[in-house]
């Protein structure tokens, strides 16, 4: 009853890590999922006490305020998130993106060319089109899809009569895109070989192309090495008639 007359406000933090969550699931999300349970209970006291708070502060685990934050010295920036990086972050919120998004999760670079009116529905069908355009997916196509998250343009080549492989770093968003009968592999997106998946028609790469290369390995100034080395592997899993690695990669402005 306290819910209903103030709208759920109890479970307001859920909204922090997916707004698109309805409000009739939110208790559903909560109860799901494990980040929300084991946490501590903040009086009104403390939270008057976090109004000062600004920043986190890695070292210790915990916020601090900003004076406390230039005491601390300059902030070291962290390498590329690794495979347990990313295998917690992106397991870890499945559930989640999945009862906001739907079971593929299709959330990236939805496509409106300023067309606000459009549903995200309607944007990522327009996005999956544009890169069907640009690198020609079609029946009997075989195509490589690098960092495929929970499969949406997998899905969208399986519809197009085409087959679709997948690579993915977290072992939650493989489980179920093979649910979904999808072919999708824990394997990293940079390791693929001709050798260990076979040759493709078209490979495609959908909101994870700059996560390739580090900062660290920017600031050492290796970015053309990296994606030389990236570009030279795609070329070897597609036939030789390609002639250019650039129109079998699909990368444009959303």
């Amino acid at each position: 009853m306290l819910q209903f007359f103030t709208g759920n406000t109890g479970l307001h933090h859920v909204h922090h890590l997916s707004a698109r969550i309805p409000n009739y699931n939110l208790q559903r999300a909560h109860d799901e999922n494990p980040i929300f349970h084991d946490v501590p209970t903040l009086s009104v006291w403390d939270g008057v006490r976090a109004v000062r708070l600004k920043l986190w502060d890695e070292d210790r685990g915990r916020l601090v305020t900003l004076r406390g934050g230039a005491a601390a010295g300059p902030v070291a920036v962290q390498a590329m998130a690794d495979r347990d990086d990313l295998e917690f972050t992106y397991s870890l919120i499945d559930r989640i993106f999945r009862l906001s998004l739907g079971e593929l999760a299709d959330f990236s670079a939805a496509k409106y060319d300023g067309d606000f009116s459009l549903s995200l529905e309607e944007a990522q069908r327009r996005k999956h089109e544009y890169v069907a355009e640009q690198i020609g997916i079609g029946p009997r196509w075989r195509v490589l899809d690098l960092g495929c998250g929970w499969g949406p343009l997998l899905d969208f080549v399986r519809r197009r009569g085409g087959t679709g492989v997948g690579v993915t770093l977290s072992s939650a968003q493989a489980a179920a895109c093979r649910r979904h009968g999808l072919d999708v592999h824990l394997h990293d997106a940079r390791a693929v070989t001709r050798q260990s998946f076979g040759p493709f028609d078209a490979v495609a790469n959908v909101g994870a192309f700059e996560h390739f290369c580090s900062v660290e390995e920017h600031r050492a100034g290796r970015q053309d090495e990296i994606y030389s080395g990236l570009f030279a592997r795609v070329a070897s899993l597609l036939p030789k008639e390609a002639g250019s690695t650039c129109r079998r990669w699909c990368s444009g402005p959303t």
